[in-house]
This record gives structure tokens, sequence and C-alpha cells, in this order.
């Protein structure tokens, strides 16, 4: 299963959009998409939300991605 900065990295390409528009999107900063991309953070709910819908992406299955990289911490 992929970590939810790799579901976020693969998700963000595959529209073609750099790291810079996705932060512009979602309303957060360059620093903090590189980080959850890096899986340096968790995003908090309301990020969780705007990467959905931004990314075309099931929030469930960022969800799914946030639980899984805790059980390996």
């Amino acid at each position: 299963m992929l970590t939810i900065g790799q579901k976020i990295m693969e998700s963000r390409e595959n529209f073609h959009m750099s790291q810079e528009e996705l932060a512009m999107r979602i309303r957060k900063s360059l620093k903090m998409v590189q980080q959850l991309e890096e899986n340096q953070m968790t995003p908090d709910q309301d990020t969780l939300f705007n990467l959905s819908s931004v990314l075309d992406i099931p929030i469930s299955d960022l969800v799914d991605c946030c639980n899984q990289q805790k059980k390996l911490h």
C-alpha cells in the first residue's frame, strides 16, 4: 500500500500539477505540500478533504493511507 505522501504525489503527477499549484488549490504552503509528500507530516481533516477534492481521490483512500502509515511508526 502506498504511503499518504506517495498517494498525493502520484495523484498530483497524474494531473500534471506542480507542487506549487497543488498548494495554491488546497490553500496551503508549498512547504506543507513538500512535507506531506515526504511523509514528514500527516494532513489534518480539512487538508484531507481539500486533497480529496482537488486530486479526485476518495477521502477513504487518503484516510486508509494515513492509518496504515501510523501503524508503521
